[in-house]
C-alpha cells in the first residue's frame, strides 16, 4: 500500500517561498540629486558605495537614505540631474519609470513646482502603470 503524504504542506511552503521572494524585493529607494559632477545613474547597496565625485551635501543626503526607519533599504538608486536653473526633472522621471523601487525622493532643493510634478508623475504611474510607488517630498500633501 502506498504511503499518503500531505500535499497541503508542499503548497504552503511553495506559497510562502513565493511571498518571501516578493518581500525580499521591497526596500528600494530612488533618489534624485542635483550636482555639477556628471554622474551616471548608480545602484548602491551600502552607504560606503556613495560616489565620492558628488558634492559633500549630496553624499550626506544619499547616506541618510541608508538609515531607514525600522529597516534600512536594500538598495538605493541615485540619479544625478544637472544643476542648471532651467533644468526640470523630466529626464530623471523618465529614467525612474524603467526602474523598480518603492520610494522616490526628490532633490534636497526641490521646489514646490518640482514637488507637484513628482507627485503628479507618481499618481500617473499608479493609475496608468499599476505601480505602487511612494514619494517623499517637501511641503506636499499626502495622497
Amino acid at each position: 500500500m502506498a504511503k499518503l503524504t500531505m500535499p497541503g504542506i508542499h503548497v504552503a511552503f511553495t506559497e510562502l517561498g513565493i511571498s518571501a521572494i516578493d518581500r525580499g524585493t521591497k526596500g528600494t529607494v530612488a533618489i534624485i540629486v542635483r550636482d555639477a559632477a556628471e554622474q551616471a545613474p548608480v545602484a548602491l547597496t551600502q552607504a560606503s558605495q556613495t560616489p565620492t565625485a558628488l558634492g559633500v551635501a549630496n553624499q550626506e543626503y544619499i547616506k541618510r537614505a541608508f538609515l531607514g526607519y525600522v529597516n534600512p533599504p536594500k538598495k538605493v538608486i541615485v540619479y544625478t540631474a544637472p544643476v542648471e536653473d532651467d533644468a526640470d526633472l523630466t529626464e530623471a522621471l523618465g529614467f525612474m519609470a524603467i526602474q523598480n523601487f518603492d520610494y522616490l525622493v526628490g532633490p534636497a532643493d526641490c521646489t514646490a513646482d518640482e514637488a507637484a510634478a513628482i507627485a503628479s508623475w507618481i499618481r500617473s504611474q499608479r493609475e496608468n502603470e499599476g505601480a505602487k510607488y511612494k514619494a517623499v517630498l517637501p511641503n506636499t500633501s499626502v495622497d
